[in-house]
Order: structure tokens, then sequence, then C-alpha cells
């Protein structure tokens, strides 16, 4: 679970998506595939700034370990991608691959 403390813009249909649970603590994921360093198109939202910790390259994917705010992410891009250890990179989720967990239940929210 990331509990970074952080406001997402998520767009107006994700918002109207967890309207009903404005009270509620919610959970989101995402897999590491589905998160980029880079604003692939309009579908990819939410740049926020993280901190490399470490990167694997492991064939033709490049698994990149970040911290925010203490809290780790995981992306995993092209191997063709540059990016160093203690580099600051702005990372982006497509919306579209976003999911959405009630804490209390741990059900899935359509």
């Amino acid at each position: 679970m990331l509990d970074c403390d952080i406001k997402l813009d998520l767009g107006s249909s994700i918002n109207k998506q967890l309207k009903d649970k404005s009270n509620q603590e919610i959970v989101l994921a995402i897999r590491p595939e589905y998160i980029s360093n880079k604003k692939v198109d309009d579908n990819f939202i939410a740049g926020i700034k993280v901190k490399v910790d470490n990167t694997e390259l492991l064939g033709s994917q490049l698994i990149v370990y970040t911290s925010l705010n203490e809290k780790k992410i995981t992306m995993v891009v092209s191997e063709n991608e540059h990016i160093d250890i203690d580099e600051e990179i702005t990372i982006y989720f497509d919306k579209r691959k976003l999911l959405f967990f009630d804490a209390q239940t741990s059900l899935l929210i359509d």
C-alpha cells in the first residue's frame, strides 16, 4: 500500500467512480509495467517526483526501484531508458490500469 499523503489528479471519470467513497480510505493499485517515466499519451496522469533507489536490467526490461516519502514504488521500463540511481524522476500512471480497493474490506471498487 502506498500511503504517501499526496493528492493525485485522477481525472473526472475516475473521480465520478469514487464519488460515493469520499469518506472512506481507498487503496490505489497498479502493476509496475503501467507506470512510466514519460507521459506516453493523455491516459498517463498524475506526474509525481520520486527518487531512484536502484535499477536492475532484466533482458529487455529495466526494473526501476523508487521511493516517495519512504514508500517504495517499482516500475518496469524499456532497457533503452537511461535512468540513474539517486536521480529524481517524474512518474506517470496509466489511468486505464488503475485499480481501487476499499481499505476496510479489500474489495475492488468498480
